[in-house]
């Protein structure tokens, strides 16, 4: 299992992987502004502190849960 996981990272692309890291800020910083809403914060001064829309935060209140959102059919990218 270690050397098939080995493996894989090893074929991991800088691109890649800073799409994988732009991921998880961006959760990190979904998980923040919720945290902050939730306890009592505006969603104005908030928009503004991160500089986020509005209406990025509301949809992201309006989710049931904050997980990966599931593509039904991936793009595939031609080169």
């Amino acid at each position: 299992f270690e050397l098939r996981l080995r493996e894989k990272l090893s074929r991991i692309t800088l691109s890649q992987l800073e799409t994988i890291s732009n991921y998880a800020l961006q959760f990190i910083l979904q998980q923040k502004v919720i945290n902050f809403v939730e306890n009592g914060g505006m969603i104005t001064k908030v928009a503004h502190t991160f500089g986020i829309g509005r209406a990025s935060i509301y949809r992201w209140l309006s989710r049931p849960k904050l997980s990966e959102t599931k593509v039904k059919h991936p793009r595939i990218k031609l080169d």
